[in-house]
């Protein structure tokens, strides 16, 4: 359930940063359905990890599979350019969304991941330091901590 919830949530920041309402068509629905299939198949997903070369062990703040590419070279720069787009569009939101998820957190840098077809987490390059949270909510950071 708390998986779904936040693909809803990443789902509408995006679709408001881009300036659509939730009356058009979706790209991203919340059920398990579309989960299972983008998880079965030939996907593209984005993550939000709090390290530029995160480990297997290492657990994402968040992780959106957002379309279906080829397993290939081609299909790896258009998931990372979504991703990137994506993070970009929502970029004005996405303090508040990751605050929601994380509860308190003092300085924390994220770091945007595109991965194709299971393969490993690679770094977009995008990152966004000194997220301060408390209570879920964005707060502006103390700076000797």
């Amino acid at each position: 359930m708390y998986k779904i919830i936040v693909i809803v949530i990443f789902w509408y920041a995006v679709r408001t940063a881009c300036g659509e309402d939730s009356s058009g068509s979706q790209l991203l629905t919340a059920d398990e359905t579309t989960t299972a299939e983008y998880h079965a198949g030939n996907n593209c997903e984005c993550s939000v990890y709090n390290t530029s070369e995160p480990c297997p062990d290492h657990t994402a703040i968040m992780v959106q599979s957002v379309l279906h590419v080829e397993c290939n070279e081609e299909g790896e720069a258009t998931c990372t350019d979504t991703c990137k787009a994506l993070a970009l569009a929502a970029h004005d939101k996405s303090p508040k969304i990751l605050c929601s998820l994380l509860g308190d957190y003092n300085n924390l840098e994220v770091f945007l991941h595109s991965r194709i077809c299971g393969s490993d987490w690679r770094f977009t390059g995008l990152k966004r330091g000194n997220l301060c949270c408390q209570k879920s909510e964005v707060i502006e950071c103390d700076q000797e901590n």
